[in-house]
């Protein structure tokens, strides 16, 4: 496979893709903080998600989160 001009076997593939995720990661912590980061990460999980528990475990958990 050809990405952005290399030629990637398929491990050095994911190996790539988790470099760059953990590097938007510490990105993003970087700019915002950590809570910031939890908050949109689960809001995005949350709204994934049918489930009304999830909806009601998110509540707390969030509450918390801005606490901090």
């Amino acid at each position: 496979m050809i990405l952005y001009g290399l030629q990637l076997k398929k491990q050095s593939i994911k190996q790539w893709v988790n470099s760059m995720f953990k590097l938007l990661i510490a990105k993003f912590v970087a700019k915002h903080g950590l809570v910031p980061l939890l908050l949109k990460v689960g809001n995005l999980a949350v709204k994934a998600t049918k489930s009304k528990k999830d909806d009601k475990v998110w509540a707390k958990i969030k509450k918390i989160l801005e606490e901090a």
